[in-house]
Protein backbone atom coordinates (compact mmCIF):
# COMPACT_ATOMS: atom_id res chain seq x y z
CA UNK A 1 0.00 0.00 0.00
CA UNK A 2 1.31 3.41 -0.90
CA UNK A 3 1.84 5.78 2.02
CA UNK A 4 0.51 8.71 0.02
CA UNK A 5 -2.72 9.32 -1.85
CA UNK A 6 -3.85 12.04 -4.23
CA UNK A 7 -5.49 14.60 -1.94
CA UNK A 8 -6.71 16.54 -4.97
CA UNK A 9 -8.50 13.59 -6.54
CA UNK A 10 -11.32 14.73 -8.81
CA UNK A 11 -14.73 13.00 -8.95
CA UNK A 12 -15.05 10.80 -12.04
CA UNK A 13 -17.13 11.93 -14.98
CA UNK A 14 -20.29 10.25 -16.21
CA UNK A 15 -19.46 6.74 -17.49
CA UNK A 16 -22.88 5.52 -18.52
CA UNK A 17 -24.64 5.04 -15.18
CA UNK A 18 -25.28 8.70 -14.45
CA UNK A 19 -23.04 11.51 -13.29
CA UNK A 20 -24.92 11.82 -10.00
CA UNK A 21 -24.30 8.16 -9.21
CA UNK A 22 -20.60 8.46 -10.04
CA UNK A 23 -20.31 11.43 -7.69
CA UNK A 24 -22.20 9.49 -4.99
CA UNK A 25 -19.70 6.64 -5.28
CA UNK A 26 -16.83 9.12 -5.06
CA UNK A 27 -18.40 10.57 -1.91
CA UNK A 28 -18.78 7.08 -0.38
CA UNK A 29 -15.16 6.32 -1.19
CA UNK A 30 -13.99 9.25 0.93
CA UNK A 31 -15.27 7.49 4.04
CA UNK A 32 -14.21 4.07 2.77
CA UNK A 33 -10.68 5.34 2.15
CA UNK A 34 -10.66 6.92 5.61
CA UNK A 35 -11.49 3.51 7.10
CA UNK A 36 -8.90 1.76 4.92
CA UNK A 37 -6.17 4.17 6.05
CA UNK A 38 -7.21 4.27 9.70
CA UNK A 39 -7.62 0.54 10.22
CA UNK A 40 -5.19 -0.88 7.64
CA UNK A 41 -7.87 -2.75 5.69
CA UNK A 42 -6.38 -3.06 2.18
CA UNK A 43 -2.86 -3.47 0.86
CA UNK A 44 -1.23 -3.82 -2.52
CA UNK A 45 -1.50 -7.37 -3.83
CA UNK A 46 -4.55 -8.32 -1.75
CA UNK A 47 -7.06 -10.72 -3.26
CA UNK A 48 -10.41 -9.84 -1.70
CA UNK A 49 -13.60 -11.89 -1.58
CA UNK A 50 -16.58 -9.49 -1.36
CA UNK A 51 -19.74 -10.92 0.15
CA UNK A 52 -22.73 -9.81 -1.96
CA UNK A 53 -26.19 -10.59 -0.61
CA UNK A 54 -28.01 -8.58 -3.27
CA UNK A 55 -28.95 -5.77 -0.90
CA UNK A 56 -27.97 -2.13 -1.27
CA UNK A 57 -25.06 -2.30 1.19
CA UNK A 58 -23.07 -5.12 -0.40
CA UNK A 59 -23.83 -3.91 -3.92
CA UNK A 60 -22.55 -0.41 -3.19
CA UNK A 61 -19.50 -1.84 -1.40
CA UNK A 62 -18.64 -3.79 -4.55
CA UNK A 63 -19.09 -0.70 -6.73
CA UNK A 64 -16.88 1.42 -4.47
CA UNK A 65 -14.10 -1.18 -4.30
CA UNK A 66 -14.17 -1.59 -8.09
CA UNK A 67 -14.35 2.08 -9.04
CA UNK A 68 -11.95 3.50 -6.44
CA UNK A 69 -9.08 1.71 -8.20
CA UNK A 70 -9.37 4.41 -10.87
CA UNK A 71 -8.19 7.15 -8.50
CA UNK A 72 -6.66 5.44 -5.43
CA UNK A 73 -3.16 3.94 -5.23
CA UNK A 74 -3.99 0.45 -3.87
CA UNK A 75 -3.82 -2.40 -6.35
CA UNK A 76 -5.93 -5.40 -5.36
CA UNK A 77 -8.04 -8.13 -6.95
CA UNK A 78 -11.75 -8.70 -6.27
CA UNK A 79 -13.97 -11.77 -6.32
CA UNK A 80 -17.70 -11.44 -5.58
CA UNK A 81 -19.43 -14.25 -3.70
CA UNK A 82 -23.14 -14.79 -3.02
CA UNK A 83 -24.28 -17.27 -0.36
CA UNK A 84 -27.51 -19.09 -1.18
CA UNK A 85 -30.06 -19.27 1.63
CA UNK A 86 -32.41 -22.21 2.10
CA UNK A 87 -35.32 -19.86 2.85
CA UNK A 88 -34.80 -17.51 -0.11
CA UNK A 89 -37.75 -17.47 -2.51
CA UNK A 90 -35.95 -15.58 -5.29
CA UNK A 91 -32.54 -17.23 -5.26
CA UNK A 92 -32.27 -18.02 -8.99
CA UNK A 93 -33.43 -14.61 -10.22
CA UNK A 94 -31.21 -12.85 -7.69
CA UNK A 95 -28.17 -14.86 -8.73
CA UNK A 96 -28.85 -14.00 -12.37
CA UNK A 97 -29.13 -10.32 -11.49
CA UNK A 98 -25.89 -10.35 -9.47
CA UNK A 99 -24.03 -12.32 -12.15
CA UNK A 100 -25.02 -9.73 -14.76
CA UNK A 101 -23.95 -6.89 -12.46
CA UNK A 102 -20.55 -8.48 -11.81
CA UNK A 103 -20.04 -9.03 -15.52
CA UNK A 104 -20.53 -5.30 -16.11
CA UNK A 105 -18.03 -4.53 -13.34
CA UNK A 106 -15.62 -7.18 -14.68
CA UNK A 107 -15.48 -8.97 -11.33
CA UNK A 108 -15.48 -12.79 -11.10
CA UNK A 109 -18.73 -14.02 -9.53
CA UNK A 110 -19.47 -17.22 -7.70
CA UNK A 111 -22.32 -18.69 -5.66
CA UNK A 112 -22.00 -21.03 -2.69
CA UNK A 113 -24.58 -22.72 -0.50
CA UNK A 114 -24.65 -22.37 3.28
CA UNK A 115 -25.30 -25.34 5.55
CA UNK A 116 -29.00 -25.68 6.36
CA UNK A 117 -30.29 -24.64 9.77
CA UNK A 118 -31.33 -27.39 12.20
CA UNK A 119 -35.08 -27.92 12.66
CA UNK A 120 -36.77 -25.56 15.16
CA UNK A 121 -37.25 -28.33 17.72
CA UNK A 122 -33.48 -28.92 17.77
CA UNK A 123 -32.66 -25.30 18.66
CA UNK A 124 -31.96 -24.34 22.21
CA UNK A 125 -34.38 -21.84 23.72
CA UNK A 126 -31.67 -19.20 24.13
CA UNK A 127 -30.17 -19.68 20.67
CA UNK A 128 -31.13 -16.96 18.18
CA UNK A 129 -31.75 -18.33 14.65
CA UNK A 130 -30.14 -15.18 13.22
CA UNK A 131 -26.89 -16.04 15.01
CA UNK A 132 -26.81 -19.56 13.60
CA UNK A 133 -27.67 -18.30 10.12
CA UNK A 134 -24.94 -15.63 10.15
CA UNK A 135 -22.34 -18.15 11.31
CA UNK A 136 -23.29 -20.52 8.50
CA UNK A 137 -23.03 -17.72 5.93
CA UNK A 138 -19.65 -16.72 7.28
CA UNK A 139 -18.40 -20.30 7.19
CA UNK A 140 -19.48 -20.56 3.53
CA UNK A 141 -17.67 -17.29 2.72
CA UNK A 142 -14.50 -18.45 4.49
CA UNK A 143 -14.43 -21.72 2.61
CA UNK A 144 -15.02 -19.94 -0.70
CA UNK A 145 -12.25 -17.45 0.09
CA UNK A 146 -9.74 -20.20 0.81
CA UNK A 147 -10.79 -22.18 -2.27
CA UNK A 148 -10.22 -19.15 -4.51
CA UNK A 149 -6.98 -17.90 -2.96
CA UNK A 150 -8.48 -14.93 -1.11
CA UNK A 151 -7.02 -14.10 2.29
CA UNK A 152 -9.35 -11.13 2.81
CA UNK A 153 -13.16 -11.19 3.07
CA UNK A 154 -14.94 -7.82 2.77
CA UNK A 155 -18.34 -7.49 4.47
CA UNK A 156 -20.76 -4.60 3.99
CA UNK A 157 -21.54 -3.66 7.60
CA UNK A 158 -22.10 0.09 7.90
CA UNK A 159 -22.30 2.56 10.80
CA UNK A 160 -25.87 1.62 11.80
CA UNK A 161 -24.98 -2.08 11.76
CA UNK A 162 -22.13 -1.36 14.19
CA UNK A 163 -24.45 0.58 16.50
CA UNK A 164 -27.08 -2.17 16.44
CA UNK A 165 -24.48 -4.84 17.20
CA UNK A 166 -23.23 -2.95 20.23
CA UNK A 167 -26.81 -2.71 21.53
CA UNK A 168 -27.43 -6.39 20.83
CA UNK A 169 -24.35 -7.55 22.70
CA UNK A 170 -24.95 -5.15 25.57
CA UNK A 171 -28.65 -5.80 26.12
CA UNK A 172 -28.91 -9.50 25.26
CA UNK A 173 -25.44 -10.81 26.13
CA UNK A 174 -24.15 -8.42 28.79
CA UNK A 175 -21.05 -7.66 26.70
CA UNK A 176 -20.02 -4.16 25.67
CA UNK A 177 -18.54 -5.24 22.34
CA UNK A 178 -19.11 -4.18 18.75
CA UNK A 179 -17.98 -4.88 15.20
CA UNK A 180 -14.25 -4.85 14.52
CA UNK A 181 -13.14 -3.01 11.36
CA UNK A 182 -10.58 -5.77 10.84
CA UNK A 183 -10.42 -9.22 12.45
CA UNK A 184 -8.18 -12.16 11.73
CA UNK A 185 -9.41 -15.76 11.90
CA UNK A 186 -7.47 -19.02 12.08
CA UNK A 187 -4.21 -17.26 12.90
CA UNK A 188 -4.47 -14.87 9.97
CA UNK A 189 -5.47 -17.41 7.32
CA UNK A 190 -8.58 -15.31 6.65
CA UNK A 191 -9.05 -11.64 7.57
CA UNK A 192 -12.49 -10.02 7.66
CA UNK A 193 -12.62 -6.31 6.84
CA UNK A 194 -15.50 -3.85 6.98
CA UNK A 195 -14.73 -0.91 4.66
CA UNK A 196 -18.20 0.67 5.12
CA UNK A 197 -17.99 0.95 8.90
CA UNK A 198 -17.76 4.76 8.82
CA UNK A 199 -20.52 5.11 6.18
CA UNK A 200 -24.11 6.12 6.96
CA UNK A 201 -26.80 3.74 5.73
CA UNK A 202 -28.73 6.66 4.21
CA UNK A 203 -25.81 7.46 1.90
CA UNK A 204 -25.73 3.86 0.68
CA UNK A 205 -29.49 3.91 0.05
CA UNK A 206 -29.20 7.15 -1.91
CA UNK A 207 -26.40 5.81 -4.12
CA UNK A 208 -28.36 2.63 -4.80
CA UNK A 209 -31.44 4.65 -5.82
CA UNK A 210 -29.34 6.76 -8.17
CA UNK A 211 -27.95 3.62 -9.78
CA UNK A 212 -31.47 2.26 -10.33
CA UNK A 213 -30.83 -1.17 -8.83
CA UNK A 214 -34.07 -2.89 -7.75
CA UNK A 215 -34.93 -2.37 -4.10
CA UNK A 216 -34.53 -5.73 -2.37
CA UNK A 217 -35.75 -6.59 1.10
CA UNK A 218 -34.75 -9.48 3.33
CA UNK A 219 -37.02 -12.48 2.72
CA UNK A 220 -36.00 -14.27 5.92
CA UNK A 221 -39.14 -15.35 7.83
CA UNK A 222 -37.50 -14.18 11.08
CA UNK A 223 -36.55 -10.71 9.80
CA UNK A 224 -39.43 -8.74 11.34
CA UNK A 225 -39.08 -10.46 14.71
CA UNK A 226 -35.30 -10.51 15.00
CA UNK A 227 -33.32 -8.90 17.79
CA UNK A 228 -31.47 -6.80 15.23
CA UNK A 229 -34.75 -5.34 14.02
CA UNK A 230 -35.57 -4.49 17.63
CA UNK A 231 -32.21 -2.74 18.00
CA UNK A 232 -32.87 -0.82 14.75
CA UNK A 233 -36.18 0.41 16.12
CA UNK A 234 -34.41 1.53 19.30
CA UNK A 235 -31.97 3.59 17.24
CA UNK A 236 -34.84 5.12 15.26
CA UNK A 237 -36.63 6.02 18.51
CA UNK A 238 -33.46 7.67 19.86
CA UNK A 239 -33.12 9.78 16.69
CA UNK A 240 -36.76 10.83 16.84
CA UNK A 241 -36.20 12.00 20.42
CA UNK A 242 -33.19 14.19 19.73
CA UNK A 243 -30.20 11.83 19.65
CA UNK A 244 -29.42 12.51 15.99
CA UNK A 245 -25.84 11.17 16.22
CA UNK A 246 -26.73 8.01 18.14
CA UNK A 247 -25.20 5.64 15.55
CA UNK A 248 -21.95 7.60 15.33
CA UNK A 249 -21.73 7.84 19.12
CA UNK A 250 -22.23 4.10 19.61
CA UNK A 251 -19.69 3.35 16.89
CA UNK A 252 -17.13 5.58 18.60
CA UNK A 253 -17.73 3.78 21.91
CA UNK A 254 -17.26 0.44 20.17
CA UNK A 255 -14.00 1.51 18.51
CA UNK A 256 -12.62 2.90 21.78
CA UNK A 257 -13.34 -0.37 23.54
CA UNK A 258 -11.68 -2.34 20.75
CA UNK A 259 -8.62 -0.09 20.91
CA UNK A 260 -8.32 -0.69 24.67
CA UNK A 261 -8.39 -4.47 24.29
CA UNK A 262 -6.26 -6.88 22.31
CA UNK A 263 -7.85 -6.14 18.94
CA UNK A 264 -6.54 -5.92 15.41
CA UNK A 265 -7.53 -2.27 15.03
CA UNK A 266 -4.53 -0.24 13.92
CA UNK A 267 -2.05 -3.11 14.29
CA UNK A 268 0.42 -4.17 11.63
CA UNK A 269 -0.36 -7.16 9.49
CA UNK A 270 1.55 -10.32 10.38
CA UNK A 271 3.83 -11.81 7.69
CA UNK A 272 1.98 -14.33 5.59
CA UNK A 273 3.10 -17.86 5.01
CA UNK A 274 3.90 -18.94 1.48
CA UNK A 275 1.36 -20.91 -0.47
CA UNK A 276 -2.43 -20.77 -0.69
CA UNK A 277 -4.50 -20.23 2.46
CA UNK A 278 -5.82 -23.31 4.25
CA UNK A 279 -8.37 -23.48 7.02
CA UNK A 280 -7.15 -25.51 10.00
CA UNK A 281 -8.99 -28.55 11.28
CA UNK A 282 -10.70 -27.69 14.57
CA UNK A 283 -11.13 -30.68 16.91
CA UNK A 284 -14.76 -31.72 16.98
CA UNK A 285 -15.68 -29.45 14.10
CA UNK A 286 -15.47 -29.76 10.30
CA UNK A 287 -12.70 -27.83 8.56
CA UNK A 288 -13.78 -24.26 7.93
CA UNK A 289 -16.14 -23.94 10.88
CA UNK A 290 -16.17 -20.31 11.94
CA UNK A 291 -15.29 -19.76 15.59
CA UNK A 292 -17.64 -17.82 17.84
CA UNK A 293 -16.66 -14.20 18.38
CA UNK A 294 -18.20 -10.93 19.46
CA UNK A 295 -18.88 -9.73 15.91
CA UNK A 296 -22.16 -11.58 15.66
CA UNK A 297 -24.97 -10.66 18.03
CA UNK A 298 -26.55 -13.27 20.22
Amino acid sequence: MSATEPENAVPPSDQGTGERFEKAIFYLDRKVTKAIRRFGLLHDGDRVLVGVSGGKDSLMLLHVLVRRRQWRPERYELVACHVRQEWSSASTSLETLLARECKVLEVPFLCVTADPLPPPEALRAKTAPCLLCSRRRRKALFEAAVAHGCRTVALAHHKEDAAETLLLNLLWQGRCEGLAPRREFFGGVVTVIRPLLLVDEADLARACRLYGFPALTCSCPQAERSRRETAARMLAWARENGARDVAANLLNVSLKLLALGESEVGTARKPRENGPPQLPQVPGKPAGSAPADSDEPG
